[in-house]
Formats: structure tokens, C-alpha cells, sequence
């Protein structure tokens, strides 16, 4: 019986003519010279530890829907600052973080569960009021 790197080396062999040619003999001299095209699952973990900070778990939707609700048709709202709507969502969730990036996606957050804005100078306001928090 094969072994995986036998069987792995013997699936590159009959689909060699699928490959750019360099390519395949490339890549089938590097394999035959005991070349390791896997990484360990050390090598994963940590490769996924050094990610982390660049991967976003965060469901902004429903982080703005927990945080603001929409103001009722007759009711006064004074329209606030993106500023303002990140100091909020950071003090009930405290891993997001300031970045201008972040303040891009609860704009598109905001927008995509129906909140009215309007641009004012540089920077969007958004029609929103923030929910009640009970005090900690």
C-alpha cells in the first residue's frame, strides 16, 4: 500500500500534463526531493495566532441593532457623529476597535438596517438613538 506522500507524488505524476510545464517539474522535483508542501499543525496554529488580529468575528449588524434603534416617525432625533456611534458600540463591546475601517462598516451597518444619514462637511451623521444601558 502507498504511502500519502507516495500516493500524493503518483496524482502529480498522471496530472503532470494538466500543469504549466516548468511548473510540474517544479514542483515534482521539489516533491521527490523530500520537499514538504504541508505545514504541521504548528505551523497552523501559529500561522492562525500571527492572523488574528486581521480577522474580523465581529457581526457589525447586529452589534448597531444592539446598540441603536431607529427613532419612531414623529419622534426628535438629532442626528449623530460616526465618532459618537464608535464610543458607544466600544463601550458595550469592547473588542472592536478605532479604526477608520471599523467606522466604514457601521456606516454600511447602519445604512443596511435601514437608518436615514445626511452628510455633513467631511463626515456622515446617522439618525439614530442609542439604546438604554442599564448602569454597571
Amino acid at each position: 500500500m502507498f504511502g500519502i506522500v507516495e500516493q500524493e507524488l503518483f496524482v502529480l505524476q498522471r496530472l503532470q500534463c494538466h500543469f504549466d510545464a516548468t511548473g510540474s517539474r517544479e514542483l515534482l522535483a521539489e516533491v521527490e526531493a523530500g520537499e514538504r508542501y504541508w505545514m504541521t499543525e504548528e505551523e497552523t496554529r501559529a500561522l492562525q495566532r500571527a492572523n488574528a488580529p486581521y480577522q474580523s468575528t465581529l457581526d457589525l449588524e447586529r452589534i448597531v441593532l444592539d446598540c441603536f434603534r431607529q427613532p419612531a416617525e414623529d419622534e426628535p432625533c438629532k442626528p449623530i457623529s460616526m465618532t459618537v456611534i464608535l464610543d458607544i458600540v466600544m463601550h458595550d463591546y469592547p473588542t472592536v476597535r478605532p479604526l477608520h475601517s471599523t467606522k466604514i462598516q457601521l456606516g454600511h451597518a447602519l445604512l443596511n438596517n435601514g437608518f436615514l444619514s445626511k452628510r455633513e462637511g467631511p463626515g456622515m451623521l446617522y439618525y439614530a438613538i442609542p439604546r438604554q444601558r442599564m448602569k454597571e
